[in-house]
């Protein structure tokens, strides 16, 4: 190792040009750089978890989803909601998009006067801030819908858009 180092010490001009030379090399390939990020290319093709990937996907199905991350301090304000309400409907009009999923359309399950109420969480906006923290930490209490579409903190919240088949 030390011999090595010596090496470079003694002759940096002809290391450089060496490392110049195989960068070259290397770039010329870049053109054959293939980027794959699907689970099922991730996984040992003999594999027990591969196996299990394989199995729960043939049960379930599998869809794209895109997350849109929202993130602010005041996250369920009434004015902000009323644009992201606005936004989460254009975005389920699209041809490409299945559904969405938000707090505009997961149930809000609770009791009201002895009936079961399962309205989504956003179906009415709230008209005060106070409203609106206090739908917050109603969801943020829901061990489905925390971590999931509203971050602990109650400071982001997302929105899953499932993509259609094809697309």
């Amino acid at each position: 190792m030390q011999h090595l180092l010596l090496q470079f010490a003694r002759h940096p001009r002809l290391w450089l040009a060496f490392l110049l030379a195989a960068s070259v090399l290397a770039a010329t390939q870049l053109g054959e750089l293939r980027v794959r990020v699907a689970a099922d290319e991730m996984l040992v093709i003999n594999d027990p978890q591969r196996a299990y990937y394989e199995k729960i996907k043939q049960a379930f199905g599998e869809e794209k989803v895109v997350l849109l991350i929202l993130e602010d301090e005041q996250l369920l304000a009434p004015e902000k909601l009323a644009v992201l309400k606005e936004v989460v409907d254009q975005l389920a009009g699209l041809p490409f998009v299945q559904r969405t999923e938000s707090l505009f359309s997961v149930p809000y399950v609770k009791s009201i006067e002895g009936y079961l109420d399962k309205e989504p969480y956003l179906a009415t906006l709230p008209d005060t801030p106070e409203a609106g923290a206090e739908l917050l930490t109603a969801a943020l209490k829901n061990p489905l819908i925390r971590n999931l579409l509203v971050s602990p903190g109650g400071n982001a919240m997302a929105v899953a858009i499932v993509l259609k088949d094809g697309n």
